[in-house]
């Protein structure tokens, strides 16, 4: 089966074949591209641990639980292309870049640093999945039988959806992240003695009990 195959013409460009192999797939390349800078800046300059509120880690839940079921939703667009032979392009390359995504999600705090590229990720992702609903919404809806326009609009339109929420939620956690090291930072001015664990431990002061006379 080639790349893309019995795909209905559209008029105009990007065709929906250039799309799945050229851009719903360049987020991922980009983000393959920049993990190994990013690892060694997380290795170099380490941030402290985020402190989530219960509302917090709620949110954590939720964004780990929708990452999945957009990982679904990819795999259901692919599985109807075939099965229509249609051809599904590049698209498992977009498959591994929410795998991807939700390691680093699901690693949180330990790799904090990495939620920078993920946004510029989750950017990218929705901007180009944003020019393929609207490519999208040109196919009759009718056609291809295999795969029908209207159900390919929607699926691609709940992928939108949950992306451009991701990309939110993303942007959520870089700003908790950002409040945490100026927290830290706040401390270390205050007390310069944390940063190499000289500052010493104050006793807690307890008054000496003088007998009465």
């Amino acid at each position: 089966m080639t790349l893309c195959s019995n795909r209905v013409p559209l008029s105009g460009s990007p065709s929906t074949c250039t799309i799945d192999i050229a851009l719903i797939p360049l987020p991922t390349w980009l983000l393959l591209a920049s993990l190994p800078v990013f690892l060694i800046l997380a290795r170099s300059k380490r941030s402290p641990p985020l402190v989530r509120t219960r509302l917090q880690k709620t949110v954590w839940i939720l964004y780990l639980v929708l990452l999945a079921a957009d990982i679904v939703m990819s795999v259901l667009e692919m599985t109807r292309l075939g099965i229509a032979k249609l051809g599904i392009g590049l698209l498992p390359f977009n498959t591994v870049g929410l795998i991807i995504a939700i390691v680093i999600v699901g690693c949180r705090g330990k790799v904090s640093w990495l939620f920078f590229p993920l946004g510029f990720f989750w950017l990218l992702l929705v901007v180009f999945e944003a020019v393929k609903v609207s490519r999208l919404r040109l196919l009759p809806s009718s056609t291809p039988t295999g795969y029908p326009g209207s159900d390919q609009l929607l699926d691609n339109a709940v992928m939108l959806g949950l992306e451009a929420l991701f990309l939110l939620l993303d942007t959520y956690e870089i700003i908790l992240l950002w409040k945490n090291r100026q927290r830290a930072h706040d401390a270390l001015a205050t007390h310069p003695g944390l940063s190499d664990g000289s500052l010493p431990l104050r006793q807690p002061t307890v008054s000496s009990y003088v007998a009465p006379k």
